[in-house]
């Protein structure tokens, strides 16, 4: 797949299952640019924002494979998004990013309570089938992970990216970003 095949169909996915809400008050489009938009505030790379605005994918490529009554496959996005971001030539910094969104969310709750408390319901509903709060095994494995904090960040933009109000939904400059990652890498194999 050429990188422009691959932001083309990234860019339908959104377009045709962006609107959708998994019981949060934003849809997937508002949810995506807020965390990617959030990322590039912070003053991280353009990877990252790309990470940050590309984690909930899986949840697009699964509505579309999956009937509804099997949407418990929702709960295993992260893996997913990055195996589909793999397939399409994206970093496997981005596509680890992606992978431990969720890691992140199970970490934080194991290791500091009062984090729980300001998930939203959807998200201390999720936890629950995503394997809830991490075991201590888990937690000493996570925290020797090298980008640790990165994964941390993500969750956090996650986490923050739910503001109804923000009604930016210019998903482009993020299509252009991901163009310009994958050809950069489409070159660098060459």
């Amino acid at each position: 797949m050429t990188p422009n095949q691959a932001v083309s169909e990234i860019a339908r996915l959104y377009n045709q299952y962006g609107g959708n809400h998994y019981d949060e008050d934003v849809n997937q489009i508002q949810h995506a640019v807020q965390a990617g938009r959030l990322a590039l505030d912070e003053g991280y790379s353009e990877e990252v924002a790309l990470a940050a605005f590309l984690h909930d994918i899986g949840h697009m490529t699964i509505e579309e494979a999956v009937e509804e009554e099997q949407h418990d496959a929702m709960y295993r996005h992260q893996l997913v998004g990055a195996q589909l971001l793999r397939d399409y030539g994206f970093s496997e910094t981005v596509a680890r990013l992606v992978e431990y969104h969720v890691a992140g969310k199970r970490y934080l709750t194991a290791v500091d309570p009062a984090y729980k408390n300001g998930l939203s319901q959807a998200s201390i509903t999720s936890l629950a089938f995503q394997g809830g709060p991490m075991e201590e095994a888990e937690v000493e494995a996570f925290d020797e992970l090298e980008d640790r904090d990165l994964h941390i960040r993500i969750r956090h933009w996650d986490d923050l990216a739910k503001n109804p109000n923000d009604q930016d939904l210019d998903m482009q400059p993020f299509f252009d970003m991901a163009l310009k990652h994958l050809e950069a890498r489409a070159g660098q194999e060459q």
